[in-house]
């Protein structure tokens, strides 16, 4: 085994796991607008947090209903590709591949909005 790809290969794994376990393990879900991201006591802190959560919304509402329905499902319920792909009756890799187009154009809205990775410090 090549020593310089191991970082790599073993933060894959970790992610893997990690999303395994989750799945596993699934949270009781609540309608997105009453997630509270961070419980700090700064008010300015939970009003940047607001915001962020805003644009966030903002953005999810420029992508067709149906790629931000699998957005959603995935990242917010934790629903692995397999039960979204049977519950809207659709293939596996037609939601692959729609998720990641839908991933895409959010990083490009992001980006032409003039927030980075830097900037979008989730707690």
């Amino acid at each position: 085994m090549r020593t310089e790809h191991l970082t790599g290969y073993l933060a894959s794994i970790a992610r893997s796991k990690g999303y395994n376990w989750l799945r596993k393990n699934r949270p009781e879900t609540m309608p997105i607008d009453d997630v509270v991201i961070s419980d700090d006591t700064d008010v300015s802190a939970q009003a940047e947090q607001a915001e962020l959560a805003g644009i966030v919304q903002e953005m999810l509402a420029q992508l067709p209903e149906q790629d931000r329905e699998l957005l959603l499902r995935f990242y917010f319920y934790r629903q692995s590709v397999r039960e979204i792909a049977g519950e809207m009756h659709m293939k596996e890799s037609t939601v692959k591949t729609r998720m990641y187009r839908s991933r895409k154009k959010l990083r490009q809205l992001f980006t032409e909005r003039g927030y980075g990775y830097e900037q979008m410090e989730l707690v």
